[in-house]
């Protein structure tokens, strides 16, 4: 999905990112980090993988689950996503590395959750419609739609529905990541507002946030860790383009 200019929603003001550059790392830098991230993610995947499949009973396997489940969601959360801070934003940006070229807000979401173990077609899926990126990644019953929510009361309705976690948000003209825990709740993604790249912000503030439907589902759910783990591919739902 390519995320859509809407002249009415008030700039960002504050976000919670600290890009690599800011860091004092050099692109390059950042990108081999974000690589040597997504290898030893993808060696917990094999290894859960095996536990998985060698489970005896359904007790031990949704042990292997909620360990799967713990440790993508602390990847995808405190490696991955944070990775991408402050690379640009562009309508048509689809560039695969952290920090270099631009990147759609679709693209964006694809591609961490390619680079995260997920079986995606990242371009088919970041050119979908934002609710059938959210339809192709969780199951039905994990999916909620508001209409007419400020961003602060589609927080609370989530958190309310749906409990702590992490979630796929689709908009009317965008999509990204919306992570509830204890510490509070950010909204992750790559901003078409100001500052015009990728950010994890706070959401009940965030401007970026604002929609009059909001699709939300979970993201880690039972089966698609099954999926994840298994190696199994997610049927991207809508028309190819």
């Amino acid at each position: 999905m390519h995320c859509a200019l809407r002249s009415s929603l008030a700039l960002v003001t504050a976000c919670v990112c600290v890009s690599g550059a800011s860091r004092g790392e050099a692109p390059q830098e950042g990108a081999q980090a974000y690589s040597v991230s997504v290898q030893k993610l993808e060696a917990s995947r094999e290894q859960l993988a095996a536990a998985y499949r060698e489970a005896k009973s359904p007790k031990s396997r949704t042990e292997v689950v909620e360990r799967a489940r713990r440790r993508l969601a602390g990847a995808i959360v405190e490696e991955l996503i944070p990775a991408w801070f402050g690379t640009r934003w562009e309508f048509y940006g689809t560039t695969e590395t952290p920090g270099e070229g631009a990147i759609a807000c679709g693209y964006f979401v694809s591609t961490v959750l390619r680079d995260a173990g997920f079986r995606v077609e990242r371009v088919r899926l970041a050119q979908q419609a934002s609710e059938n990126i959210v339809k192709t990644l969780v199951p039905a019953q994990q999916i909620r739609r508001y209409r007419w929510k400020s961003p602060a009361e589609l927080v609370a309705a989530v958190r309310a529905e749906l409990g702590d976690g992490l979630f796929v948000v689709g908009l009317d003209y965008h999509v990204g990541f919306l992570h509830l825990g204890g510490e509070g709740a950010s909204f992750c993604h790559s901003a078409y507002l100001a500052p015009t790249a990728v950010v994890c912000e706070p959401a009940a503030r965030a401007a970026g946030l604002a929609s009059d439907y909001h699709v939300v589902g979970r993201l880690l759910t039972a089966p698609t860790m099954a999926r994840w783990l298994e190696g199994r591919a997610f049927r991207t739902l809508g028309a190819a383009r």
